[in-house]
């Protein structure tokens, strides 16, 4: 009954405060120009320009695609380095202790530079800079899932004599699971 009543507490402050925040947004918006602070009634109002003008849907599916494709290519580009690393030894110091921490080293904003300079403007040059920005998270993150892997497994799978492609397919590969 006590956590209960707790409960009901903590949700009422959490509603006043976040109730608290919007009358504040609110009265600054109505005293402040929008281009400091747009108010609610601004912020609804350009919602709705934007949701009934056909043209800006067009701009949204492109910028869905942009990151889509970068996305992808960030996790196809990082997860191969980070496989060669895990399969080559030789190349263990140059992705994870070379390549990742280089590219990691840059802003988003310095590889839109790069980009902008390499390729001028356009699709590319977007789907280039995040790429670029994603890829040494992609690598850390595929090293670490081939670290946590069951040594044994991989183990008892040689012995069974599986292919290394089919140690690749069966073991590493996480959608092959379950």
């Amino acid at each position: 009954m006590i956590s209960v009543d707790i409960e009901r507490r903590r949700r009422r402050t959490a509603n006043i405060f976040t109730l608290a925040l919007l009358a504040v947004w609110f009265v600054v918006g109505w005293v402040e120009p929008p281009y400091l602070l747009p108010g609610p009634a601004n912020i609804a109002e350009r919602l709705w320009s934007f949701v009934i003008d056909p043209h800006m849907w067009v701009h949204a599916a492109a910028s869905l695609t942009h990151v889509i494709a970068a996305v992808a290519g960030s996790i196809v580009i990082g997860g191969c380095l980070a496989l060669a690393a895990y399969y080559v030894p030789v190349l263990r110091l140059a992705v994870h202790g070379r390549l990742s921490p280089f590219l990691n080293s840059f802003s988003g904003t310095g590889w839109v530079l790069l980009a902008v300079l390499w390729f001028g403007l356009g699709g590319f040059t977007v789907v280039f800079s995040l790429a670029m920005v994603l890829i040494p998270f992609a690598i850390i993150n595929v090293r670490h899932g081939l670290d946590s892997l069951d040594p044994e497994l991989i183990e008892m799978a040689k012995s069974f004599g599986h292919s290394d492609f089919k140690r690749f397919r069966l073991i590493i590969l996480p959608f092959q699971r379950g």
